[in-house]
């Protein structure tokens, strides 16, 4: 999952804030949503940079989740502001999607299997 883009207008300290603002994630998402449903759905609240929706690596059924990234954070703001959001007959969930991190084990950590 890439979301690089040009955030030269973001303040450094929102750029190594674990939240990205124009980022949002969305859950409870229907088995027969697809990401052009969910671009659709969530294109009337602002410009969407890139939405998906998470799949099953081995079934390809989705996981019931996704996130929507806006140009901008008016797009997020604009979601938030409406309470409900329905898609494809369901209700689903929205808030603030958060970046990937990126987990390394202390150089002074030795990993170790018992198995």
């Amino acid at each position: 999952m890439d979301t690089e883009g040009s955030q030269s207008s973001l303040s450094s300290s929102t750029q190594d804030s674990p939240h990205d603002p124009c980022k949002m994630f969305v859950g409870g998402l229907s088995w027969q949503t697809t990401q052009e449903g969910l671009k659709e759905y969530f294109c009337k609240f602002g410009e969407v940079k890139e939405c998906m929706v998470m799949r099953d690596p081995v079934t390809k059924r989705s996981r019931g989740f996704g996130f929507v990234t806006y140009v901008d954070q008016t797009g997020v703001d604009n979601v938030l502001a409406q309470n409900r959001h329905e898609l494809d007959s369901k209700t689903v969930g929205t808030r603030f999607g958060i970046k990937r991190l990126t987990l390394r084990w202390p150089s002074h950590v030795e990993l170790s299997r018992s198995w």
